[in-house]
């Protein structure tokens, strides 16, 4: 199992345009108020400060070999708030496992992907932030896992008083 939640540094992560930050991003209306354990440190796309026009999209990118594990997985935590939200790709040895794209809510959600079809071979894992066409469009990534696949029962409902952001079933 390996996890990075960027407190100390980005790791073993290969970065082209992501940038570790604690606290607030610095642009109203968008981006986290913190890392998702109150206190640490994240990495995010930054899409106010004239990247744009040099990354279109950011990536990051690590390999992982994951025989050693009986139903891996990768989880992680994300948050994407702003009217100018782009998509976020999850990429594993060249398939798109998930996409994610516009304003999801201002708060930390949790993704869970299985890796049990990749269980025997080295998985590339790439995050792709892709623009979404103005400055209020961060994306943000924190407590990036690889490990066995973690059942959390709970309500899935954004909306719902009893929302649990980290539930990958829900309850109901």
């Amino acid at each position: 199992p390996a996890l990075e939640d960027f407190d100390i540094s980005i790791g073993n992560w290969r970065n082209n345009g992501w940038q570790i930050n604690s606290g607030p991003t610095g642009s109203s209306g968008t981006g986290p108020d913190d890392d998702i354990t109150i206190g640490g440190n994240y990495i995010y796309y930054e899409t106010s400060t004239g990247l744009t026009g040099y990354y279109p999209f950011v990536e990051l990118s690590q390999c992982f070999y994951i025989s050693g594990l009986n139903n891996p997985s990768l989880n992680f935590n994300y948050h994407m708030y702003g009217n100018n939200i782009g998509t976020l790709n999850v990429i594993v040895n060249g398939d798109t496992l998930c996409k994610i794209s516009g304003n999801q809510g201002g708060q930390w959600l949790n993704k869970q992907i299985s890796l049990s079809q990749y269980l025997d071979s080295d998985v590339n894992i790439q995050f792709i932030g892709i623009y979404g066409g103005g400055w209020q469009g961060d994306i943000a990534l924190d407590n990036i896992e690889v490990g066995e696949f973690q059942e959390v029962v709970g309500c899935m409902d954004s909306t719902a008083v009893n929302f649990n952001p980290l539930a990958n079933v829900n309850d109901t």
